[in-house]
């Protein structure tokens, strides 16, 4: 448990005084759970208090913490505490968790060493036996020797002169076999003929000890016959070539730093390797070393110090734009390594024990004497290890100079893309590899590299770029330009295509804020203006997507690989592009969410933007397409499908309202991503632009109090599946299908953003109606009836004559037709022409675009029904608030009105209920989204007839209905644009003569129903696009240039205007 950082409020000075008599005898703090005990109990010692000579008795300490902190400062104590001890038990749980596969490596590893041991111990106890063999071995052969001195005793010393003659000659000759050897660089001669030398004279004398050292397989055998000639000679040929070892040392490492591969003919270069390789270990003085072991790591190791020396030189060149050439040449140097250093030569060499070898030169088999048998699976393991670690590096090196390359010219890049595949896969270096008398390329290959290790462990794994372009099952094929090249361009053009997704999204963002910053009010909004401003972002965000794809295309499609290359370029412009969606809609989704936003534009003009989004993104379905995704083209494994994901957004979703924020979707990502090699949390980082945690505290911290008003920092599961995309398995269609995602958020922000805009819009009149419907419901409640008759049906009325008595049946209120009016003018202010038109040419569009359904949504039908469902909810919280039938107070105000109130009241309702439900022609966008409200007024009509006492019978239930139709017959110019044309009320073109004649318009002659043709915008003219107007224009143009040239040829006059108007005629139809 670990203890507490910050002593209890009320304590600090207690606690500073007592730590100055700390001692290492102190108390612990114990668990603060233990503050649950009752105060009759033992409490712990306070946090951090030392004992002393004179102790505190624990009853004053507990006096003394209930009187310094409160119940809520204990509460919190205890609750930190707890906290604390969840987090150290979750991190050791996950501690263990990550070294679990360490834990069972190093079991396995104890069970080997367990095995070494015993064999050891076995042959220690074995030891006493062997000595003991060996000691009776050398008595016999001590005996055996002692009879064969005594036969040689009588030979003659007459050969003492001849020896010491050639011993002198051998000594004269070999000297000058060593310098000319050393002047053609052939080490592996000089120091054969050094080795003979030493010999010679380590046979003679041991006054010398390097001679003795490097003649240690020869015996001391000196001439009986003592010559100081000899001596003396022997003395100055050793102080001569006392330095040649060193010399030949020197340039053997010399050799094996140099690359064998470079000059015309690279092949050769494998017997220059093994002849260094061979002086080194003839020359080597140390018997007990591993002849195998350290010969493989000189080579390897020399190799390794030769790459690293060019990939230094390629940092120093790629700086410098106008090094275009040196950088090509360095790189082909780096693949003539690869190829001859580390593959090719390898495999001759210790594999084979065979190589081409030049003209009037030490032969194979005089060197590979020289050398140890090589275990082909050392070999293998050497080779496979140097390719796994070097691989990467110069993948990576190369790759920053690409960019470099990339950011000046194109054409650079496609040079030496073009020269780096010719000198790798290309047919003549193949045929070049090929064709060395000795192995091909692919039996090397298949020798000396495990093509499995090294293509999994050089390939990069994780959620980064670098992942996108990697197959999901490793080729078993090794291919150069495949694991340093291939996916290195592919990397660098994901990156390219990275940057401008970055910047074709700041783009359009920063247009959009400008576009909201200049927004004038609400109420001076012009519709055409904003439709002219969304269509041209969305225009822009489609020509910027197809030109982003375009110039990837044209840029890494290869002509060698082009099947291999466009695979790649589309799974990389599939993953971009959800992620820039993702980004997208997450930034158009939480714009409507700032507190400062201006009034309901924002909302209108967002709505309108996200509407034309659906449509006018052409370059979707290409770039979208379902067989480019990751899952189709890597393979499944390592991604997790949708239901996994949508399961963690669940549990980070703890109040259920579809939000999470960008911390919870790392968690939930990262635990959705275990096990797998994405980072779920970088993934979620890096498509979301979000700076890391201490880059983001010091941008905080930089801000200070000038930091302005954020977005929220959520997002929604529909935005993490596209944001996800590398990772994750989309459906191939529906709405787990990328464009069904997009469509989907679309459709979600467009409801969202045009239900604010028109409940923000309907503002006033809402204000005003439950205003009306408030002094409605206070004059009918209070109002006798004969008061309700003689001041709202006076004789002057025309609905029904005074004599008749009884209840009076008028119309509908004026509040309730003025909010209908109103809603049909916020409507007709609201929109333009352009809107009315469908948003696409055709059903097999709008499907290929991810949308469903046979019905495409035009504009005027989003706006139309935001604001139907708007003010159909608005009145009907009104009514339910203002009558408050199911309260004893409204009820009883409501059994006070007479009849007449009753059935104005009644009338109302029906009225509302015939326009929404039986006038409506256009629905409300969802079904079943209207149902509530529906039965809501249809309870209160129930209601009021219930508390009429009969006064609504059938009789005045018709006369409300004619009066509705007369309601409707005079404002249905208004009401058709909201609810629809009414077939019954319109009036044909021909019968105009007859208006009035009616029972409806005898009523008021000076209301007449509308013509058909002068309803909202069926007649008004529509702006056609510019660039359909322009290509006409052109035509037109065209067509008067040839009508123009053809009159010219036909001849002159009146037979010349004949032919012309009938060959114009003709041509017209």
């Amino acid at each position: 448990m670990p203890t507490l950082s910050q002593p209890p409020q009320g304590m600090g000075n207690r606690r500073t005084s007592s730590s100055s008599s700390y001692t290492p005898s102190s108390p612990q703090v114990p668990s603060p759970n233990l503050t649950r005990r009752s105060s009759s109990g033992t409490l712990p010692p306070p946090p951090n208090v030392t004992s002393s000579a004179h102790k505190i008795p624990q009853s004053n300490y507990a006096q003394n913490l209930s009187r310094s902190m409160t119940i809520e400062e204990m509460r919190e104590l205890h609750r930190q505490a707890l906290n604390e001890a969840e987090a150290k038990q979750t991190e050791l749980r996950l501690v263990l968790a990550s070294r679990y596969r360490e834990l069972v490596g190093s079991s396995d590893e104890v069970t080997k060493m367990r095995e070494r041991a015993q064999e050891l111990h076995e042959l220690v106890h074995a030891l006493p036996e062997l000595m003991e063999k060996l000691i009776n071995c050398t008595d016999e052969q001590q005996q055996e020797s002692k009879l064969e001195d005594g036969a040689d005793e009588g030979v003659s010393d007459d050969g003492n002169e001849q020896r010491v003659m050639e011993l002198r000659q051998e000594m004269a000759r070999l000297p000058r076999l060593v310098h000319r050897a050393l002047d053609s660089d052939d080490v592996h001669d000089a120091t054969i003929c050094l080795l003979s030398l030493f010999r010679l004279i380590a046979e003679q004398t041991k006054a010398f000890p390097l001679a003795t050292a490097l003649a240690f397989d020869v015996g001391y055998n000196p001439v009986q016959t003592k010559d100081s000639l000899l001596a003396a000679q022997m003395k100055m040929t050793f102080l001569q070539m006392q330095t040649i070892p060193a010399k030949i040392t020197r340039l053997s490492r010399h050799l094996l730093d140099s690359a064998a591969s470079y000059g015309p003919a690279p092949e050769l270069g494998a017997q220059k390797s093994a002849a260094a390789l061979a002086t080194l270990d003839l020359l080597e003085i140390d018997e007990k070393r591993d002849r195998i072991a350290q010969l493989m790591d000189l080579y390897f190791d020399s190799k390794a110090k030769l790459l690293q020396g060019l990939l230094n030189q390629l940092n120093a060149s790629h700086s410098d734009e106008d090094d275009t050439d040196n950088t090509e040449e360095i790189l082909s140097k780096i693949v003539l390594i690869l190829q001859y250093d580390i593959i090719l030569h390898p495999y001759q060499v210790f594999v084979l024990r065979k190589f081409p070898c030049v003209a009037n030169s030490t032969g194979v088999e005089g060197i590979m004497k020289s050398l140890p048998m090589f275990p082909a699976k050392l070999v293998q393991s050497k080779v496979s290890n140097f390719l796994a670690a070097h691989l990467p590096l110069i993948r990576t090196k190369v790759k920053s100079m690409l960019v470099d390359i990339a950011g000046t010219t194109a054409s650079a890049l496609g040079k030496i893309r073009q020269s780096l595949y010719d000198k790798t896969d290309g047919l003549e270096c193949m045929e070049r590899l090929d064709n060395n008398g000795v192995c091909t390329w692919e039996e090397a290959v298949s020798g000396v590299v495990d093509v499995q290790n090294v293509l999994s462990s050089s390939h990069a794994v994780g959620g980064g770029p670098l992942a996108l372009g990697q197959p999901s099952v490793v080729s078993s094929k090794f291919s150069l330009w495949g694991v340093l090249f291939s996916n290195t361009f592919s990397s660098l053009v994901h990156s390219l295509l990275t940057t401008s997704f970055h910047s074709v999204h700041t783009s359009v963002v920063s247009t959009l804020r400008q576009s909201l910053a200049n927004a004038p009010p609400l109420s001076a909004m012009l519709p055409h203006e904003a439709y002219r401003n969304t269509l041209h972002i969305a225009t822009e965000l489609d020509s910027a997507l197809l030109k982003v794809s375009d110039d990837a295309h044209e840029l890494l499609v290869h002509a060698e690989e082009r099947v291999e290359s466009e695979r790649r370029l589309r799974q990389s412009l599939y993953v971009q592009t959800c992620e820039i969606m993702g980004r997208l809609l997450s930034e158009l989704r939480r714009m409507l969410l700032l507190p400062d936003r201006s009034e309901a534009i924002m909302d209108l003009i967002v709505g309108r933007l996200c509407h034309l989004l659906k449509f006018r993104l052409t370059a979707l379905p290409t770039l979208l397409n379902p067989n480019s995704s990751p899952a189709v083209i890597q393979g499944t494994s390592g991604m997790i499908s949708l239901l996994e994901l949508s399961s963690a957004f669940d549990l980070a979703d703890d109040n259920d309202d579809g939000l999470i924020t960008f911390q919870e979707a790392m968690e939930a990502v990262d635990s959705a991503f275990s096990g797998t090699q994405f980072h779920g949390a970088e993934m979620v980082r890096e498509t979301l632009l979000l700076p890391a945690a201490g880059e983001k505290e010091r941008l905080n911290a930089g801000a200070g109090a000038k930091a302005k008003t954020v977005t929220p920092q959520d997002v929604t599961l529909n935005e993490l599946t596209l944001l996800l995309a590398r990772g994750l398995r989309h459906e191939n269609s529906g709405n787990g299908s990328a464009l069904g995602t997009i469509q989907q958020s679309l459709d979600d922000i467009i409801t969202t953003s045009f239900g604010k805009w028109a409940k923000e819009a309907l503002g006033p009149c809402t204000t005003q109606l439950s205003s009306n419907i408030e002094n409605f419901i206070g004059i009918i409640s209070t109002t006798p009836e004969e008061d309700y008759l003689r001041i709202y049906a006076h004789s002057d009325s025309p609905l029904q004559p005074p004599s008749s008595g009884g209840p009076v049946v008028g119309n509908a209120s004026p509040h309730i037709t003025a909010f209908l009016l109103e809603l049909s003018s916020t409507l007709n202010r609201s929109v333009c022409p352009s809107d009315s038109l469908l948003p696409v040419p055709s059903i097999e569009y709008a499907t290929s675009m991810g949308i469903e359904g046979q019905d495409v949504p035009r504009m005027m039908d989003m706006i139309r029904w935001a604001l139907l469902h708007q003010g159909l909810d608005a009145v009907t919280q009104l009514l339910k608030t203002h009558l408050a039938i199911n309260s004893s107070e409204g009820r009883a105000a409501l059994e006070k009105c007479g009849p007449s109130g009753l059935i104005q009241l009644k009338n109302d309702l029906s009225f509302i209920l015939t326009c929404f439900f039986e006038r409506n022609k256009y629905g409300f966008g969802k079904p079943g989204i209207e149902v509530s409200s529906q039965k809501a007024l249809e309870a209160l009509c129930s209601d009021v007839d219930t508390l009429s006492n009969g006064a609504i019978n059938a009789s005045v239930t018709q006369q409300i209905q004619e009066n509705h139709k007369y309601v409707f017959e005079v404002c249905d110019l208004f009401l058709s644009a909201l609810f629809g044309e009414d077939s019954t009320a319109s009036v044909p073109l021909g019968d105009l003569g007859d208006v009035g004649l009616g029972q409806a318009s005898s009523t008021n002659p000076l209301y007449h129903p509308p013509v058909p043709s002068s309803c909202r915008f069926p007649l008004l003219p529509i702006q056609a696009d510019r660039t359909l107007s322009g290509v006409q224009a052109r035509n037109k143009l065209k067509e008067k240039n040839e009508d123009e040239s053809r009159a010219d040829t036909v001849g002159t006059g009146a037979l010349r205007a004949g032919l012309g108007f009938f060959g114009s005629m003709l041509k017209k139809n």
